[in-house]
């Protein structure tokens, strides 16, 4: 079935519209830490570590918060964060104020909250192209439950990356998920997962061989006739018993 453009162009200016809306109506708050909670699934969290955390603290304790931290108002005491989880674990953590300073939105549904949380994190933060591939893939499934399907050029522009690399990103969706956890964790480059999803791009080179625990090539086995794999040289003439020409 071919996909209508003009209704896909729609529902794309519907949630621009919406996130502008949005954006005019968020107002600033000082909020008790106990009543802010953590996106329930941060992917951009999953990788901070203890001791950035406690510099970033130490960062807040000695130049005060300059970035507020943006969270989505779901009642009176329950405010969820859509950016900011680092300074909230640093402040928590380490400085245990009783409230931090908000920038409120009110009520947002999860999958545009979700968004939301993606770009400012995106935009502010490194991530390798392993982890942008796993972005991409939460993108899809939140513009999905929208109802609102991106564009590839929509794609690119929240995660910061070329169309191109989104194109990557939709064909190495389809491969298993053992080859998408080895692109995660740097085993497998973005192009050589391209190459094996299309066919297309630069080939896959072949996997080290199972004698070689270094990964490099393996040098031919030495002819048993002689111990440093030189020719071996003809056998003397039977008529010849001393070997002489």
């Amino acid at each position: 079935m071919g996909v209508n453009l003009k209704k896909l162009a729609a529902r794309m200016q519907a949630v621009k519209n919406s996130a502008s809306v949005l954006n005019k109506l968020a107002y600033s708050a000082s909020i008790p830490v106990q009543y802010i909670h953590p996106s329930d699934d941060n992917l951009c969290a999953r990788l901070d570590t203890d001791e950035s955390i406690a510099d970033l603290a130490a960062s807040i304790d000695a130049n005060g918060l300059l970035h507020p931290l943006t969270v989505n108002k779901v009642s009176e005491t329950e405010y969820r964060i859509i950016s900011g989880e680092r300074r909230f674990r640093a402040i928590t953590t380490y400085l245990h104020w009783d409230t931090v300073d908000c920038r409120v939105f009110e009520h947002i549904d999860g999958p545009k909250s979700f968004l939301m949380l993606l770009s400012a994190n995106l935009a502010v933060r490194e991530y390798t192209a392993g982890e942008k591939l796993s972005f991409y893939k939460a993108a899809v499934n939140a513009l999905v439950q929208m109802d609102a399907p991106a564009t590839q050029k929509d794609l690119a522009k929240v995660l910061g990356v070329s169309d191109r690399q989104v194109k990557k990103y939709k064909a190495i969706s389809s491969l298993s998920e053992e080859d998408q956890e080895a692109i995660r964790k740097g085993i497998l480059s973005i192009n050589e997962a391209y190459a094996k999803a299309t066919g297309k791009g630069e080939p896959v080179p072949p996997a080290p061989s199972a004698a070689d625990s270094k990964g490099e090539p393996v040098p031919p086995v030495p002819s048993t006739a002689t111990s440093e794999g030189e020719p071996v040289p003809p056998a003397p003439s039977a008529a010849d018993s001393k070997g002489e020409p």
